[in-house]
């Protein structure tokens, strides 16, 4: 097996939603697997990966490679993945030119929710919220037109306590802490890609995100 002596591994990412051949017993039982979230179900059955069921979580999610901020050009993902006590929400984005950046590259804000990629004065800030509470933002020390052209990982986790963001695999930013442990969202609207969550399940008509978009993970673990 590929993952054979690997005993320091401490994630592994597939995006084939058709679970490879896999010899048994062979990942570290403490190694966190991340899979198309389609396929999420046919990975924990699957012959050999059924023994890592409880280790598999969803990762990547279909979403449209470009995003033209024109109306319609947004993906609406639903509620399934509004997680409330630990939260890793990951995407990866391209411009030419950051210093253009303007939008949202994932939002479910509206009065609750967290989203990935706003602006103050040029920084990278993201937003989330602590139930009961009102927003901890996480104001970076990065300006966007800091950024060099192409593609970039932006990541916002919460462990019950702080949100954090990363940009490119660096620690950027930290809230303050959580008074609730939670993360509180609106009744009734959805997590939207490329564009500023709206009340329902679409988004509003302002902050859409023009660029490329390669993946989004969204996953209950911090």
């Amino acid at each position: 097996s590929a993952f054979s002596g690997c005993s320091n591994l401490a994630t592994i990412t597939l995006e084939s939603t058709t679970p490879p051949m896999l010899g048994t017993l062979v990942i570290p039982e403490t190694t966190v697997i991340y899979v198309p979230s389609s396929s999420l179900e046919t990975y924990k059955t699957a012959t050999g990966w059924s023994d890592y069921a409880s280790n598999i979580h969803a990762n990547l999610i279909d979403v449209p490679t470009t995003f033209t901020g024109e109306t319609g050009s947004y993906k609406v993902i639903g509620r399934d993945y509004m997680y409330t006590d630990k939260l890793t929400v990951e995407v990866k984005a391209y411009m030419d030119d950051w210093s253009q950046y303007t939008g949202r590259l994932l939002s479910c804000t509206e009065g609750g929710g967290w989203n990935v990629g706003e602006t103050n004065n040029n920084k990278i800030l993201f937003a989330c919220y602590d139930s009961g509470n009102g927003y901890k933002n996480v104001e970076t020390n990065i300006n966007w037109s800091d950024l060099s052209s192409g593609w970039h990982t932006f990541k916002l986790t919460f462990d019950g306590e702080y949100a954090k963001v990363y940009v490119d695999g660096l620690l950027c930013g930290t809230s303050a802490s959580f008074t609730s442990g939670l993360i509180g969202y609106h009744a009734s609207n959805s997590i939207i890609v490329g564009a500023e969550a709206g009340s329902g399940s679409v988004p509003g008509d302002s902050a859409r995100f023009i660029g490329k978009i390669e993946y989004v993970r969204i996953d209950n673990v911090s």
